[in-house]
């Protein structure tokens, strides 16, 4: 199953702190403990776009919670399994897109949400069916999602009946008119045969960062060219101004991981640099601040969230 699926936008969209070429981000001091719950192993952490909150989910990515930066407090948005695995915010903050898994006896059912934060309401924009396996994304307006799974593509638009929102296709190269005028879908293989995991695209939509199964890293732009070994590396996101991908390295003796860190790196392949090192800790799934100041990632040990301030 491929996610490596990517929406070519018209616009481009202006994004947080360019870093000046040639300038190196290192870490300004220590990880600092940022979100705990007592009893509670806390993981995945994403920055809103508005660098107000910090989305999280539990363990096995059971729940979905959110983190107010400014008082401190935790507000739970799902309690539903698998709420926390992929999840997505919206570019206005306000809402977040979200795959969410139940069971009836043996058949597991999946539906696609959107949890809107301010409101305190969620939306079902694909309904619990049986064989949903990519993992949503938003389109450039967040008038409309885009799930790529089994081969198949479904547009699915934010109002009217579920089953008059969906256009469906095999293999497409462009979703129909009339239903997102002026927006292509195009899905890009530049390994055939691999599989495809993590696929991120850059904050002006014009590249995106992914791993190939078993592989390394890649940045390659939309339109296919300009393909980028970034090496060996997992969970990659990107800096607010495009110029670096923060990521994980981990090891394992074929049971459990035995080390894991941050890394950042540019996305020509050159100025890798280790932002932890920290043999306690199993520092994973970062994300970058919109302003550019700090990373926040998990600890697989204690189950706790960190910060890391960041200069250049």
């Amino acid at each position: 199953m491929r996610f490596l699926l990517t929406l070519i936008f018209i616009s481009i969209i202006a994004a947080g702190i360019v870093l000046a070429q040639g300038e190196q981000v290192s870490a300004a001091g220590e990880p600092e403990m940022l979100i705990s719950r007592e009893g509670e192993f806390l993981m995945a952490p994403n920055w809103s776009p508005d660098g107000t909150m910090i989305a999280f989910t539990h363990s096995r990515y059971s729940g979905l919670y959110v983190y107010n930066i400014e008082n401190g407090e935790i507000e739970q948005i799902s309690g539903e399994e698998s709420a926390g695995f992929g999840f997505s915010w919206s570019e206005d903050s306000r809402s977040i897109l979200a795959r969410v898994t139940t069971y009836e006896g043996i058949r597991r059912l999946t539906a696609i949400k959107i949890f809107d934060i301010a409101e305190k309401q969620e939306e079902i924009v694909l309904d619990y069916r049986t064989g949903v396996s990519g993992i949503p994304q938003w389109t450039e307006s967040g008038e409309a999602v885009v799930l790529y799974s089994r081969g198949q593509t479904q547009l699915m638009e934010r109002s009217g009946d579920p089953q008059d929102r969906m256009e469906m296709q095999t293999e497409p190269s462009h979703i129909q008119p009339g239903i997102t005028p002026a927006r292509d879908i195009e899905l890009l293989d530049p390994f055939p045969g691999e599989q495809y995991l993590n696929a991120v695209t850059s904050p002006d939509k014009q590249r995106i960062v992914f791993e190939v199964m078993g592989g390394d890293m890649y940045v390659v732009n939309t339109d296919g060219t300009g393909l980028t070994n970034l090496g060996r590396g997992d969970r990659p996101q990107w800096s607010p101004g495009g110029e670096y991908i923060v990521y994980m390295i981990t090891e394992d003796d074929g049971h459990n991981y035995t080390e894991s860190d941050i890394y950042a790196i540019r996305t020509d392949g050159t100025g890798q640099i280790r932002l932890t090192d920290s043999p306690s800790h199993l520092f994973m799934n970062p994300s970058w601040s919109p302003d550019g100041s700090r990373i926040v990632f998990n600890d697989m040990n204690d189950g706790k969230i960190y910060v890391l301030e960041v200069s250049r």
